[in-house]
């Protein structure tokens, strides 16, 4: 009886350090403040700001007129994040609601970068379960499960591309760090499915009546 309940007891002390690792081995959540792999910390600081219109001042001044008071600010929700690694810090800014376009497979919200460190702010499809990071070898840099709306992962490097993964590990759309080329024209993310190409020019030929 006393070798059956050591037993157990063993048994059980080995299947409940089987679990508490494979609860350690969960992919990490994309909710900020975290430190990625290659120890990066990246916060995000979120505020309301009244920021000028672009272009405003520049319109008005076309209509030979000096804009109306408080017609060329605007009050904006600005999301500030943070990456840093030691003494060395690299920021990006969203401002206001990321436009989702459905023509793109993934939105490219915001990218900065320093001498070695990468921030790059996404917003991935819905079907998304890996948001992950890699160089240049391929190597995983930063690998997050997203937690809805933006991801933001960080890494050494500047030629550094984002990739969304669906459950069964297929990337569904990719940031590459010098844009993805189709049909001549470099697009900074990847086309949706059967997606058209948005018309970026109009030559002579189209403006001319018959």
């Amino acid at each position: 009886m006393k070798y059956s309940r050591l037993l157990v007891l063993v048994v059980g002390t080995v299947v409940a350090a089987i679990c508490g690792a494979c609860g350690s081995a969960a992919l990490p959540s994309s909710d900020l403040p975290r430190t990625t792999d290659q120890d990066i910390t990246i916060a995000v600081a979120e505020s309301v700001e009244t920021l000028p219109v672009p272009g405003c001042h520049t319109y008005w001044m076309t209509q030979d007129q000096e804009p109306p008071a408080g017609a060329c600010e605007q009050t904006s929700t600005v999301r500030r994040y943070v990456a840093q690694h030691d003494a060395e810090t690299v920021e990006t800014s969203v401002v206001g609601e990321p436009i989702v376009d459905p023509l793109y497979a993934i939105q490219l919200v915001s990218r900065n970068l320093t001498e070695r460190i990468s921030v790059v702010v996404v917003f991935p499809p819905a079907q998304t379960t890996v948001v992950q990071l890699i160089g240049s070898s391929g190597e995983v840099v930063d690998r997050v499960e997203p937690s809805g709306g933006l991801v933001a992962p960080a890494g050494f490097g500047s030629d550094l591309t984002v990739e969304a993964l669906s459950a069964d590990e297929t990337v569904i759309a990719a940031c590459p760090p010098d844009g993805v080329v189709i049909g001549g024209i470099t697009y900074v993310r990847t086309l949706a499915s059967g997606a058209t190409f948005p018309i970026t020019t109009i030559t002579l030929a189209d403006t001319q009546t018959p």
